[in-house]
């Protein structure tokens, strides 16, 4: 069994490569970090991640 850190990184691969890179530039919203996607894992679905990220916006 996998330990938890590692459950996390396999998580973040599944993240749109819009996400990934907002992240890599500092630009994804405030609310959105480790803790947040901790207890609010986004969808598996690009477009469906991108409309919750962006839901962070308004």
């Amino acid at each position: 069994m996998r330990d938890a850190a590692d459950q996390e990184f396999l998580r973040l691969t599944l993240l749109d490569p819009i996400i990934i890179q907002s992240i890599l530039t500092g630009q994804q919203p405030r609310c959105m970090g480790m803790r947040w996607s901790q207890r609010e894992p986004l969808p598996t679905n690009g477009v469906a991640q991108r409309a919750v990220v962006a839901g962070f916006d308004a």
